[in-house]
């Protein structure tokens, strides 16, 4: 694929608000706000046009009505933004990312949003399987600690948002 020109990327960023810049902006001012370092080098604005932009992106690619953003998006742009030599260059190692390492976390099943609070639960059986098995004695489902969201979006877990 070839690489996403300065002039592409400024051209996301002047087409104004995405369809998901609501959702972006709830979440771009809580980005990784107890790191110093983080702050000091990337901007909020810097993050909320990375995504919106991305979100321009797949809208513009066909992918209308379609899930192109989803909470935590921020921080997995987070170290992009910090470690790249420019914005353009944080989107365009993101883009790549996510199309390449993983999409089903953008899918409308949310499947990759699932698998990874399903990853955090056995991560925790094995580091901490009393914690574990405490937390799941109180009934709390790593969707809910792990992914906020996702128990109000999961019929099964509505009930204890």
């Amino acid at each position: 694929m070839k690489p996403l020109s300065t002039d592409a990327y400024v051209d996301l960023v002047h087409a104004g608000p995405s369809s998901a810049y609501a959702k972006i902006r709830d979440d771009t001012f809580r980005t990784l706000t107890t790191d110093v370092l983080f702050r000091r080098k990337v901007y909020e604005q810097s993050i909320i046009r990375l995504l919106n932009s991305f979100v321009i992106s797949r809208e513009r690619k066909g992918n209308s009505g379609r899930i192109l953003y989803v909470q935590g998006m921020n921080v997995i742009a987070a170290p992009f933004l910090y470690s790249a030599k420019s914005e353009h260059e944080a989107f365009a190692l993101f883009e790549a990312f996510v199309r390449r390492e993983c999409p089903a976390y953008v899918r409308e099943s949310l499947e990759g949003v699932h698998r990874g609070c399903k990853l955090v639960g056995q991560v925790l059986d094995i580091v901490d399987p009393e914690l574990q098995e405490s937390l799941l004695g109180h009934n709390l489902d790593p969707r809910v600690y792990a992914f906020p969201c996702m128990c109000c979006s999961s019929p099964d877990m509505s009930s204890m948002c």
